[in-house]
């Protein structure tokens, strides 16, 4: 039912002519998952980061265990132009989790961030492994209010 909410919100929004309702540019810097059973001391959060000190802060941590960063693609990062949303899921005891940022909708007065969080079926093989899913995508720089949607 929540798969269905959020198709129907993004299409309506991004194909309908309405004044003050935009679709932001969006580019994945990283989708993934982490492996460090907790090491890297990242909890569940939307995240907002626009700072050169903050994006630092964050890929430290993110590297904690694997040099996640090595992956990453749309570097660098120009935060006079430029801001990253990111998401990160709960750490999970199994593979087959994961989070997207579907899409990303500037209105009047806040900026919509729509994500889909997606789990394994009852009858899906999944790794036996701790991990913790994320995404990261960098936009053009705003200063409005930020409002996720799950």
């Amino acid at each position: 039912m929540k798969i269905i909410f959020y198709i129907v919100i993004t299409v309506v929004l991004s194909t309908c002519p309405q004044k003050g309702i935009e679709q932001m540019a969006m580019k994945t810097i990283a989708k993934g998952e982490l492996h460090g059973a907790g090491e890297e001391d990242i909890q569940k959060a939307n995240l907002i980061i626009n700072s050169n000190g903050d994006w630092n802060a964050l890929v430290i941590q993110m590297n904690t265990v694997n040099k996640v960063s090595e992956n990453f693609q749309e570097l660098p990062i120009d935060f006079s132009k430029e801001m990253v949303v990111a998401c990160f899921d709960q750490q999970r005891n199994t593979g087959g989790f994961g989070i997207e940022i579907k899409s990303i909708i500037e209105k009047d007065d806040k900026v919509l961030v729509v994500i889909e969080r997606t789990a394994p079926g009852p009858t899906d093989f999944a790794t036996m492994i701790l991990t913790q899913p994320y995404h990261l995508v960098k936009i053009p720089l705003n200063d409005k209010e930020f409002e996720f949607i799950e």
